[in-house]
């Protein structure tokens, strides 16, 4: 084998393996980008903004990201990014889909996409941790569940009763409203589960707006 030819085998093998890791890069940015040109959903890019994908952001997207988009469910943000008081215990989609909300367990909320903020606990002191949240079916409000099943309704959130003064057999560890928001189910860790109508209740509660 001449020098010429050896020279020539060595190029293509070369071509061959920049090609490859340009075909395994662009996977990857379109698996970043959620198959949406022209958009980013790693942790790194603030919500409603776009960023360059680089390593660094691919690396973040592996490494940070906490809200994962599986169907035709949209990546609107997340916290992925932020240094949190108190970890994520929960989330609801708007009625649009276009956008969530995340819940702390020290009832912090984080709006994201046409999600809007309408209130939290995370500055009153809670007697139990938030496990959950439901959001109204117009979109405008939402409650929260703390562990003992006390409701703190936001918004256009009613608030329809609470566990909150019972004596639990487990922990309450989430809650479904129904569609017509009229009403919400509570359940325990061992799948018992409390529906709460329109009925005036005596339970602890909490409200703002």
């Amino acid at each position: 084998m001449t020098g010429l030819a050896s020279k020539l085998i060595g190029a293509s093998v070369l071509a061959a393996v920049v090609g490859g890791l340009a075909g395994l890069h662009g996977g990857l940015e379109r698996e970043a980008r959620g198959l949406e040109p022209g958009r980013v959903t790693s942790a790194s890019a603030a919500p409603g903004t776009e960023a360059p994908v680089t390593a660094a952001s691919l690396a973040a997207l592996a490494s940070r990201e906490d809200v994962f988009a599986m169907g035709d469910a949209g990546q609107h943000g997340s916290t992925g990014a932020m240094d949190l008081t108190r970890p994520i215990v929960g989330m609801a989609a708007t009625p649009s889909g276009g956008g969530y909300w995340l819940v702390a367990s020290d009832g912090g909320i984080f709006a994201f996409g046409d999600a809007a903020f309408h209130g939290s606990t995370g500055s009153v002191a809670l007697n139990r941790p938030i496990v959950g949240m439901a959001a109204t079916p117009s979109g405008s409000g939402y409650w929260l569940v703390a562990s003992d099943g006390g409701i703190f309704a936001f918004g256009d959130a009613a608030f329809h009763g609470s566990t909150g003064s019972v004596a639990l057999n487990r922990p309450i560890v989430g809650m479904a409203a129904t569609p017509s928001g009229g009403g919400y189910w509570l359940v325990a860790s061992d799948g018992g589960s409390s529906r709460s109508a329109t009925r005036p209740s005596t339970g602890r509660w909490g409200r703002w707006r």
